[in-house]
This record gives C-alpha cells, sequence and structure tokens, in this order.
C-alpha cells in the first residue's frame, strides 16, 4: 500500500487587528505538518497542527502541507492572516462649542452629519490612508461604546439644553472587524448669545483747574 499524506482541514483565513497575531490549526490524514511563507521554496515557518504568526501589521499568506520538508512536488495549501487596520486618532481637541442663536434653552446636533467628517479627517493619514474601512457611533456612556451597544447608539438630531455640556463617545471601528477599534471623547458645549445691558452713565469731577481729570 502506498499512503500519501494529506491536509484535511485548515483554517483558510484569519484575521485580526494592526499588530496581532493570528493562530493557524490543521489536521493531516498521517505524517506531519509544515508551514512556509511561499508557495514553493521559501521558509519553513513552524511544524506541528499550529503555527503562530508574529505581530503582523499588514496581512500576509502562509501555506501549510502535509509531507517532509523539501519535497518539491508536494501541494501546498494557501492560508491569509488578514489584518484589519485599528483607527488612530492623531487630533484629540474634538470639543464642539455652538452657541443658542434663537435663544430657545437648547440646540439640536447632527453627530452623524457634522462631526463624522471631522472624526474621520483626524484619524493618522500614513496609518490609516483608506477612510472608506470606518464606521463612527456616538454613545453617551463608555461601556455601551466599548461594548458597541448598538441600542445605545444615539440617534440623530441630538438635543443638547443650553444649560448642559454632555460627553460623548465616538466609537470608530474598521467595518469589516469591528473590533478594531478606538474610542475619542468629547463635549457637546452649546452657550446663550450674550445680551448686552445699558450701562449707567459714568461721571466724575472735574476738581481740578488744570481740567485733566
Amino acid at each position: 500500500s502506498i499512503y500519501i499524506p494529506e491536509i484535511t482541514g485548515v483554517d483558510l483565513e484569519l484575521r485580526n487587528c494592526t499588530g496581532g497575531t493570528m493562530t493557524f490549526t490543521a489536521t493531516v490524514s498521517e505524517g506531519e505538518i509544515y508551514w512556509y511563507d511561499a508557495p514553493i521554496g521559501g521558509n519553513l515557518v513552524e511544524t506541528g497542527d499550529t503555527f503562530t504568526t508574529p505581530s503582523l501589521t499588514s496581512s500576509k499568506t502562509y501555506y501549510v502541507a502535509a509531507s517532509p520538508e523539501g519535497c518539491a512536488t508536494t501541494e501546498r495549501i494557501l492560508v491569509e492572516a488578514i489584518i484589519d487596520t485599528t483607527p488612530v486618532i492623531i487630533n484629540t481637541s474634538l470639543d464642539i462649542n455652538r452657541c443658542d442663536e434663537n435663544r430657545v434653552g437648547f440646540l439640536d446636533f447632527d453627530l452623524q452629519a457634522d462631526q463624522t467628517p471631522i472624526m474621520l479627517a483626524s484619524l493618522d493619514p500614513i496609518l490609516n490612508p483608506n477612510l472608506f474601512e470606518f464606521e463612527v457611533l456616538y454613545f453617551d456612556n463608555l461601556l455601551d461604546a466599548e461594548a458597541n451597544t448598538t441600542a445605545a447608539i444615539i440617534t440623530n438630531p441630538y438635543r443638547v439644553n443650553t444649560s448642559e455640556n454632555p460627553t460623548i463617545y465616538a466609537r470608530i471601528h474598521n467595518i469589516n472587524n469591528t473590533t478594531c477599534f478606538t474610542v475619542i471623547v468629547f463635549k457637546l458645549k452649546v452657550t446663550d448669545v450674550p445680551v448686552p445691558t445699558q450701562p449707567t452713565v459714568y461721571r466724575l469731577c472735574d476738581d481740578t483747574a488744570s481740567g485733566s481729570d
């Protein structure tokens, strides 16, 4: 009898955020499992049922085979370690200051229309060149923002009283992998338009002959 070792099961694709690692697993009909960094030749990076990648900042492909190292005819199966970009903010001064010009005691904020472009523009253009990867959601509670509690997402418009300066938590996450996220904290500040009052007449006595008081 002739037995040909073959991979019977393997993780073909795993995802993680920038700087993360991934652990692939595979099963074989018999023999050993070999992991490579190229489809032909290349380097043997691991042997055994599992392979943990190094910390990755970009996606990378690896290859798994079930035969001794160096067999040129061995079929290698491609597996993908996909890195989803984590948003990195470089500008954290994002408070919004507005006046209650109508003096009605409150102001409506459309955060998605007005604040989201500002949020995305504050991302590091080198580390986050593709803004279409990201989504911005707004919460009034940090725990909800971190947990991505969809029921707690602030609806637009968001009404703010002039007597309050609420704290808002903006969750920016990668659409392809929502575990890659950051939370930015800012305030909505609404002030009344100042109303001048008529001052009283200010008088001084010129009590010297020079007339210079």
